[in-house]
């Protein structure tokens, strides 16, 4: 006799949930998260919804762009935790906090933020990792 299990292969899909989709996903999702982000100095702004924002400009002109003298800031943000439910970067540089948030006489330009285009592309993410991994 025949379980509802068995007919639907649940051991499969759990042995592939498993071996395939755990291990590979978070770090797969917080890479790009991290890419995502490090973007942001390129573009010279931010896509909090769907539109992009640039960063407010600098009150005296220089010759490069803002945020990157050194590149240390952006070479700063890093991977802390990469499992299933959470993905945590940080920047470790002492500035970052202050150029992300701003602060009474620094406007934000923010680099590392909630995005809703984030969102998409990490759904667009999951979803063809599922539909590899079940064949959709």
């Amino acid at each position: 006799m025949s379980t509802y299990g068995d007919k639907w292969n649940f051991n499969k899909v759990k042995a592939a949930l498993a071996t395939k989709l755990m291990p590979n996903l978070p770090r797969q999702l917080a890479t790009h998260t991290l890419l995502f982000f490090r973007t942001n100095y390129n573009k010279q702004g931010y896509v909090p919804n769907e539109t992009f924002v640039p960063w407010a400009k600098r009150k005296y002109q220089l010759n490069r762009k803002l945020l990157v003298e050194t590149g240390a800031m952006r070479d700063a943000m890093r991977i802390v935790s990469q499992r299933f439910g959470l993905i945590k970067l940080v920047d470790d540089d002492p500035k970052a906090a202050y150029h992300n948030e701003g602060t009474a006489h620094l406007p934000a330009r923010p680099f590392m933020y909630q995005s809703k285009q984030l969102q998409k592309q990490h759904l667009a993410i999951i979803t063809k990792a599922m539909g590899d991994l079940f064949k959709f």
